[in-house]
């Protein structure tokens, strides 16, 4: 997963990607080690996109959302693309 961008997180919503999320797409997320650990202590590696507030008004204003992810432990049985 390496390769999330914010259009492959709106193509898997099923909305159809909007100029900012190809402006986003440009920009790849800069995924580090989460600040606190998580349950079990999985190994969770985190990052934050910047998205329109509102999808119809894509240069109007922006909030921030936290995303996290956990690498498969067998990368013949993961989810996800690339």
């Amino acid at each position: 997963m390496a390769g999330l961008t914010l259009t492959t997180a709106v193509s898997a919503m099923g909305t159809a990607p909007t100029a900012a999320a190809a402006e986003a797409a440009a920009a790849p997320a800069r995924w580090r080690a989460c600040a606190e650990p998580a349950p079990q202590q999985a190994p969770l590696q985190c990052t934050t996109i910047s998205v329109p507030l509102d999808h119809r008004i894509p240069h109007g204003p922006k909030i921030d959302i936290a995303v996290s992810r956990l690498a498969a432990r067998d990368q013949a049985e993961r989810r996800g693309c690339c």
